[in-house]
């Protein structure tokens, strides 16, 4: 800690800002081994964006030794403080199995809580986990729920599954999808309330406004 500005000392904003700026070599020198060990130090005392950073450098091998584990435990610290992106990757994390045994009971409640907050990966991922009945019954109607609202909020991959399955539909049946889409999406967001209830009650809220 000797090499580490005595300024960032006790500081985890400082040192995360110190870290993220020598991983990315703005305005100062680039510098793996420093950017970890002060993100390290940060995260080390509950700062999320440090968790987050640490974890994406993990999961790609960024001036460390790849590890999806090691990526799954700082995503899983900052996804339990209520970080968004964090619990759409962890979420996508165990709908692939990387770092974690896979499991879509798991997926799904990161993406469910992730997308409580209106995060437009998780709500794509979920639409993509309804669609083809990954962890959950088939449902095309929830599927289209989460695709318009992804699609909403800017993600054009969820606007590019809109489109195929429009292809596959007449136009009385988009609209027929449409309005059975809209007011399970009103009902859906209405139900979560709290975006950190625990995952069996937002799974459980989910379930009840599946399509039958």
């Amino acid at each position: 800690d000797d090499e580490l500005p005595s300024v960032t000392h006790g500081h985890p904003r400082k040192q995360f800002n110190l870290g993220n700026a020598h991983r990315l070599g703005k305005d100062v020198e680039q510098d793996y081994k420093k950017a970890e060990r002060l993100l390290r130090l940060s995260a080390s005392q509950g700062y999320a964006d440090a968790q987050v950073v640490l974890g994406e450098m993990y999961y790609y091998g960024e001036g460390v030794e790849q590890s999806y584990q090691e990526a799954q435990e700082w995503y899983f610290l900052a996804a339990s403080q209520g970080n968004a992106f964090a619990q759409s990757i962890l979420g996508l994390m165990y709908a692939n199995g990387r770092g974690v045994e896979q499991d879509y009971q798991q997926a799904l409640k990161w993406h469910l809580l992730s997308a409580a907050q209106g995060f437009p990966a998780a709500l794509l991922n979920l639409g993509v986990m309804y669609y083809n009945g990954e962890g959950t019954g088939q449902d095309h109607v929830v599927a289209r729920m989460f695709f318009n609202v992804a699609a909403a909020c800017g993600d054009g991959d969820a606007q590019h599954n809109i489109d195929v399955m429009n292809n596959l539909l007449t136009p009385d049946q988009i609209a027929e999808i449409d309005k059975l889409a809209k007011e399970r999406e009103v009902r859906f967001f209405a139900a979560l309330g709290d975006v950190n209830n625990p995952a069996p009650a937002t799974l459980a809220t989910l379930r009840e406004i599946q399509s039958t």
